[in-house]
């Protein structure tokens, strides 16, 4: 069966089930969430939730790269001044002050989903390989 889903969303249209999602998958955890939690809580219909995403899963893994974008526009916005250990200091302070910000959800993502970054059915263990996990693929990319 070919997939319905939206591959060209757009930022601001993904936005609106991000935090409704997060904020679920914090309180009940990844293996309680159901989408039509999430499309309620998104004030849409679970079919219009699934336009945009295949799955759980893939919704799931929008928030951590919404997640992981956010990070990376934090650092870029460093600006080049001091020396190498100067700036290393920074990134490290940002770094660390983010996952604190964020560490609701960074918690269940560690503790409940894994698999994302395991290999599976389908999935290859490869390097570079496009199922490869989500945090490995992006912490691996030129800046």
């Amino acid at each position: 069966m070919k997939s319905r889903h939206r591959t060209e969303n757009t930022k601001s249209e993904n936005a609106r089930f991000w935090m409704p999602a997060r904020s679920i998958l914090i309180r009940r955890g990844y293996q309680d969430v159901r989408l039509d939690d999430i499309s309620r809580s998104a004030g849409i219909s679970k079919g219009a939730l699934y336009l945009y995403f295949r799955d759980k899963e893939d919704l799931f893994a929008a928030v951590l790269g919404d997640l992981v974008e956010r990070l990376e526009a934090r650092l870029q916005g460093i600006p080049p001044q001091g020396s190498a250990l100067d700036m290393l200091r920074k990134t490290a302070q940002e770094e660390l002050a983010f996952v604190d910000e964020n560490k609701d959800f960074i918690v269940h993502f560690s503790l409940e989903k894994p698999s994302l970054c395991e290999p599976g059915p389908g999935r290859s263990s490869g390097e570079g390989s496009p199922n490869t996990c989500f945090f490995s693929r992006n912490a691996s990319r030129p800046a």
